[in-house]
């Protein structure tokens, strides 16, 4: 039983230390990395209490408890977010296709149907093979490149304006549309910033993302991002879309990435919208050949 314990202890201080290390993101690029893996905690947590009970080792069964509360309620409290009426004012699917991917048909139908389509790493092959396929959406806007932060959003409403947007110098696009939907102005921001894989591409993103909460705080439209954020909704990077008054609207955990490797997978598609907009479905679609599963959201219109 004693070496039992001790295993459990090494575990524990393991991961209560990536825990809370997560936390202090703006402190050090590597420890926001640590914030992304909160339902991994909150399962770690949860077998090294039911090992600690086992075993009598109260002292690591109390730890055990302290650190899974606050991963827990991370986890769960979008379980516990009001749905609206199902008679949803905009309908959007959004899909990170993966540039290298060529299941062009299998993509345009999962996504058909919605009112606004958004694709991620939309390169020149992308965009002819989805012209060709979304005919039956009358306006398309690209930013087409040949890198992996190309952008395309399709829309069945008609477009009061759109931009395309650099927040970060030679930085990816963001597609900016203005859209009247149950009688206001919504600006739909697509962005697809780059990466956190070093101290400067973290730098960039959260750069990329203050830069959009500064649009946000600076409109009196109401809001919709959407897009693959390289951000968890618990990543101190969203912390200034979140002080600008924007909420996630995921309805479950609704991890999107990575799709190969599920223990590790992670909710990095988001959509988040101002206050006007409830949540009337949130859902991740299936496989459709990238390493990001695609979302699609129902919003309704709270007034």
């Amino acid at each position: 039983m004693k070496h039992v314990a001790n295993i459990l202890l090494v575990i524990l201080v393991i991961a209560g230390v990536a825990s809370l290390l997560g936390y202090l993101g703006d402190a050090f690029w590597m420890f926001d990395l640590l914030a992304h893996f909160r339902l991994q905690y909150a399962l770690t947590f949860l077998i090294l209490l039911a090992g600690a009970l086992v075993t009598k080792r109260w002292r690591i069964a109390f730890a055990a408890t302290a650190l899974l509360m606050p991963n827990a309620v991370a986890v769960m409290s979008p379980y516990f977010r009001t749905r609206f009426a199902s008679d949803a004012a905009i309908s959007i699917a959004l899909a990170n296709v993966n540039s290298a991917n060529t299941k062009f048909a299998e993509v345009a139908q999962r996504v058909r149907g919605a009112d606004v389509i958004v694709i991620l790493e939309v390169t020149p092959a992308w965009e002819g093979e989805l012209r060709a396929r979304l005919v039956d959406y009358p306006h398309a806007i690209f930013e087409t490149r040949t890198d992996n932060f190309g952008i395309a959003v399709f829309t069945k409403i008609l477009p009061l304006s759109h931009a395309v947007l650099t927040l970060v110098p030679n930085g990816p696009p963001t597609i900016a549309v203005d859209l009247f939907i149950r009688g206001r102005t919504t600006t739909l921001f697509a962005t697809h910033p780059v990466p956190p894989v070093s101290a400067n591409a973290t730098a960039r993103r959260d750069t990329q993302l203050a830069k959009l909460a500064e649009l946000v705080t600076a409109t009196t439209n109401d809001i919709i991002v959407i897009g693959d954020l390289n951000a968890t909704p618990w990543s101190s990077a969203l912390d200034p879309l979140f002080d600008a008054g924007l909420v996630d609207t995921r309805l479950g955990y609704a991890a999107t990435w990575p799709t190969g490797m599920w223990p590790l997978r992670i909710p990095i598609d988001l959509c988040l919208v101002s206050a006007n907009f409830g949540n009337a479905s949130f859902h991740v679609g299936p496989d459709v050949g990238s390493d990001h599963f695609p979302v699609f959201v129902a919003l309704s219109a709270r007034n």
